[in-house]
């Protein structure tokens, strides 16, 4: 397709809306975001160094109350998570992105114990804010408005997740 078909009644785009999402910056940064929040809880890592260069100072304050809930668990890859939607930026700087994370039956009980709770998708919201050319995970929050039916959410070890 040329620039010039762009927006051309009966031209397809070639780039599935979903692809094209997953491939945004804010995407981008709220799967760095999922790896070093696996990171974090995998090493018990209070100062949550992992997530330094992906998060403000004031969204690691916030995450301290999400990571220490999973202290002593161990996830066998990125927490999974699948964005939704990129909302506009707010007055305060802040952009939303809706997603659905799968936040029980994922992690197992311990690095030696493979066992799990039962799965559960939830759907969330994460504040991003911009510096510079980067965004910024800024916090977290379940999205209790919102379903995730439908919804993909995958992990790197799925089929040991059963």
């Amino acid at each position: 397709m040329s620039a010039s078909d762009a927006g051309t009644p009966g031209a397809e785009d070639p780039v599935p809306d979903e692809i094209r999402l997953r491939a945004s910056p804010e995407a981008r940064v709220v799967q760095e975001w999922a790896a070093a929040y696996a990171e974090i809880v995998n090493a018990g890592d209070g100062t949550q160094s992992a997530a330094k260069k992906v998060m403000t100072r004031e969204g690691l304050e916030r995450m301290r109350f999400y990571t220490q809930q999973d202290w002593g668990r161990y996830f066998p890859g990125p927490l999974p998570i699948t964005v939704t939607k990129i909302g506009k930026p707010s007055g305060d700087g802040v952009t939303w992105v809706q997603a659905c994370a799968w936040m029980r039956g994922w992690s197992q009980r311990s690095a030696t114990d493979p066992q799990r709770d039962e799965r559960e998708i939830t759907p969330v919201r994460l504040g991003l804010k911009r510096k510079g050319d980067a965004w910024l995970v800024d916090g977290m929050s379940n999205g209790k408005a919102g379903t995730c039916a439908g919804v993909r959410v995958e992990g790197r070890a799925e089929e040991q997740a059963g």
